[in-house]
Order: C-alpha cells, then sequence, then structure tokens
C-alpha cells in the first residue's frame, strides 16, 4: 500500500488532517506529522523543521509516495524534496503561499464556514502560537520561496480554498505567480473553504487529493 506523508501548517496540529485520513487510509498508508512544541520556539527557519523531520520519520520520508503539506508545511514538503531529502514522486501542497500571501487569502476560513468548526480552528492557532517563533513567522510573511520550486523535479499540485464564490480566475489571479509556476504546478480548487480546506470541506478536500493521487 502506497505512503503517504502529510504535515500541518504553522502553529497547527496533526488532527486538521483527520477527515481527509478518514477518507483515503483504504488505499494509502497514511502518516500525519505533528510538529514538537517542545522544541518548535527554537525553530527560526523552515530547514530547521526539515532537519528535524528527517531526524524523526526517516524510514517515511525514504519509503513514501507523496508528500502533502498545508500551508507553512507544504513549503516544508519542497524543501525536502529540492535538497533530495524524500523519495516522494509528488509533492501537494494545500494553502501554501510561495511568497506574502494577497489580502484575498488572509482568512481563516470561509464565510459560509460553520462557527462551531471556526471557533475550533481558532482554539487551536492560540494554543499553538506561543510555541512558534516571531522569526519564523515574520519569514512566512516577507520571504519569496519561489526559489525551491526550480529545484524540485518531481510534479508539484496545488490546492486552495476559494473563498466562498467558487471563482478559480479569482484564486489564480491573487496567487499572483509568474508563468514558469503557472506552467509548472497544477491548482484545484475546493468549494466553500478559506484557508483550512481539508477541515472545511473534507469530502471534496479529499476527492481531489484522491485524484492527484492516482496519477503517480
Amino acid at each position: 500500500m502506497a505512503r503517504i506523508l502529510m504535515l500541518p501548517g504553522f502553529a497547527c496540529q496533526g488532527w486538521i488532517w483527520d477527515d481527509v485520513c478518514r477518507s483515503l487510509e483504504g488505499d494509502y498508508e497514511i502518516t500525519v506529522v505533528d510538529w514538537p512544541d517542545r522544541m518548535t520556539a527554537g525553530f527560526a527557519i523552515l530547514n530547521d523543521f526539515a532537519g528535524w523531520l528527517a531526524a524523526e520519520y526517516p524510514y517515511e520520508l525514504s519509503s513514501c509516495r507523496a508528500m502533502i503539506g498545508h500551508s507553512m508545511g507544504g513549503l516544508i514538503s519542497l524543501l525536502m524534496a529540492s535538497s533530495g531529502r524524500t523519495a516522494a514522486q509528488k509533492v501537494i501542497l494545500v494553502e501554501s503561499y510561495l511568497a506574502a500571501p494577497s489580502p484575498f487569502f488572509r482568512n481563516i476560513v470561509a464565510p459560509s464556514c460553520p462557527e462551531e468548526i471556526r471557533l475550533r480552528l481558532q482554539r487551536m492557532l492560540n494554543e499553538e502560537l506561543p510555541h512558534f517563533s516571531e522569526a519564523l513567522r515574520a519569514e512566512l510573511r516577507t520571504a519569496n520561496h519561489e526559489a525551491l520550486l526550480r529545484k524540485v523535479v518531481i510534479p508539484v499540485a496545488a490546492v486552495y480554498g476559494d473563498r466562498g464564490p467558487a471563482d478559480r480566475d479569482a484564486v489564480i489571479e491573487n496567487l499572483d505567480w509568474p508563468d514558469w509556476i503557472r506552467a509548472m504546478v497544477q491548482v484545484e480548487m475546493v468549494r466553500n473553504a478559506g484557508h483550512f480546506p481539508m477541515v472545511e470541506n473534507s469530502d471534496e478536500t479529499a476527492s481531489i487529493l484522491r485524484r492527484l493521487l492516482a496519477k503517480y
């Protein structure tokens, strides 16, 4: 059974993938990572997370078919792939931003998201934020990570929430990618979702991931 390694984002916990995992687990062996709260305050750059991941999950990295990362987790997946530290045949970014996101993307959930889900996600973020360094937060807000893609030789796909209007063109426009990235990265969109499509619309997210994974 093919193995998938799933990474959460900045100030996020692995449970955000739970519903998607339940949809995929019959066809894939899934490992979900939780960032080490006791250590992350000292992680100032993405490579600190990558180094910890390589030390803690060597078997999974050497045997996985794909890496799927949310937000910062997607950037770390690209970093692992660009440096040859994973055997993955594909990287799937979920709500990952190669440069500072436009205001269009700066929301936790879509307007239609149930209040219960919004509050649960906000509690998670409030709980986790003290465990993450301000230096890293500043890097994610300002740094440009497009260069990572130039070193990746495996296929890359990206999944984004539509923020409510279900307008794929608006999503593409607000990503503001150069033409070479548009040509390289396949983009999929989850309806009625914001920054957490795997929680807000898990069925559609799982369906998209299954389709992307089936190609490799």
